[in-house]
């Protein structure tokens, strides 16, 4: 089977209907994450580094020392006293502006691991809103950053959403990710999920398939079997990388995470990211309104599952007794090595984890089943 997440990906047309009732609908709440490189305060880190060059012996080459100097500026904790020097907060479109608080009442600017310091990198935090008024906000501040610095490759735009009067713990995540429209991500903000940026759920869900032990797919529609079949293939929760983070969904916090915006010059694109947030609402209506769109729901999840009920690498009952020895049963891992990160996902428990399944790519873009690893710990 082919590697590509390309293969998961589906584009669907959401009726103008359809926005018109989202954006009337006063249930909806709605934060944005701006992560991009700020020029004020690249000027003033520039100085700063400098002015330490300046105040250090040259014992090395100098370039050598002045990356040095960067890390030394990304790990030092000055980032509240370098902002406070150098952001232009009379330009910035709102006054409620804080540093490096917690909290969702102000606009909040704070460090990202994705953009240095020592380049200028900040992520500017909104407050809680309605979806008027965010929408209202995201073209002010896409407006300052375009004004006022840039984005790269590796800079995104998170919205995250929440409903009011919906308990966040009923939401039905699977119903959410099979109607995700990631082939319109990739056409708008293309190489977000290729180049690793943020992942594919679908495709997630497609790997975690292949791990549900029943070889009768259909049977997921049983009563018994449903919802914890749906629990099986869901990604991981506490795997904030994908398109669609839940790390924050139950709880106290009660939101998801849209990691899918971004890129190089995202600030250019307000009618294109707009249009997103739209669609990110809609996924959000599917998964807190279980009669909405049930048949069609129904439906995607029969066609997902068939496309694997012949898969050879699907990991059935069996294979997994072939795992096993005469006194413990075997535990069986996933080790994704797409990803840049290891993803290890358990699909079958037991104190000790003893066989690890590792999959790779062949050199026809093939997915295959490389080697069973024994391992006496988990890793």
């Amino acid at each position: 089977m082919e590697i590509s997440f390309k293969q998961y990906l589906i584009t669907e047309k959401v009726h103008a209907s359809t926005y018109k009732e989202i954006l009337n609908d006063n249930n909806f709440r709605i934060g944005f994450e701006f992560e991009y490189f700020d020029d004020n305060v690249n000027n003033h880190v520039e100085e700063l580094l400098m002015d330490m060059e300046t105040d250090e012996e040259d014992e090395d080459d100098g370039y050598n020392d002045y990356e040095d100097q960067r890390q030394v500026m990304n790990e030092s904790g000055d980032f509240e006293s370098i902002v406070l020097d150098s952001f232009d907060f009379d330009s910035f479109p709102f006054k409620n502006v804080t540093v490096y608080e917690e909290g969702y009442e102000n606009w909040n600017i704070v460090p990202d691991e994705s953009v240095e310091l020592s380049r200028g990198g900040v992520e500017i935090v909104s407050p809680i809103m309605t979806l008027s008024e965010g929408l209202v906000s995201l073209e002010k501040v896409l407006n300052y950053i375009k004004n006022n610095g840039n984005t790269n490759d590796h800079t995104g735009l998170h919205v995250n959403l929440s409903y009011k009067k919906f308990n966040m713990d009923d939401l039905d995540i699977a119903k959410m990710m099979l109607f995700a429209e990631e082939g319109w991500i990739e056409k708008y903000f293309k190489g977000r999920m290729s180049d690793g940026t943020t992942t594919s759920v679908r495709r997630a869900m497609a790997l975690n398939i292949r791990y549900f032990t029943d070889e009768k797919p259909a049977d997921a529609f049983n009563k018994q079997t449903r919802q914890k079949f749906l629990n099986s293939i869901i990604p991981d929760t506490g795997e904030k990388f994908h398109g669609i983070n839940t790390t924050n969904t139950f709880g106290k916090d009660g939101r998801v995470e849209f990691r899918y915006v971004g890129g190089a010059d995202y600030e250019k694109k307000y009618e294109t990211i707009k249009t997103g947030v739209l669609r990110f609402c809609y996924f959000m209506k599917l998964g807190t309104n279980p009669t909405y769109k049930k048949q069609e729901y129904d439906r995607k999840l029969a066609k997902f599952l068939d496309q694997y009920a012949n898969d050879p690498n699907r990991l059935t009952t069996d294979k997994i007794n072939s795992f096993q020895t005469s006194n413990r049963t075997m535990e069986v891992f996933m080790i994704d090595t797409i990803s840049k990160d290891k993803y290890y996902k358990k699909r079958h428990l037991s104190e000790k984890p003893k066989v690890i399944l590792q999959y790779s790519e062949d050199a026809n873009g093939n997915e295959v089943l490389s080697k069973s690893i024994n391992q006496k710990k988990f890793i």
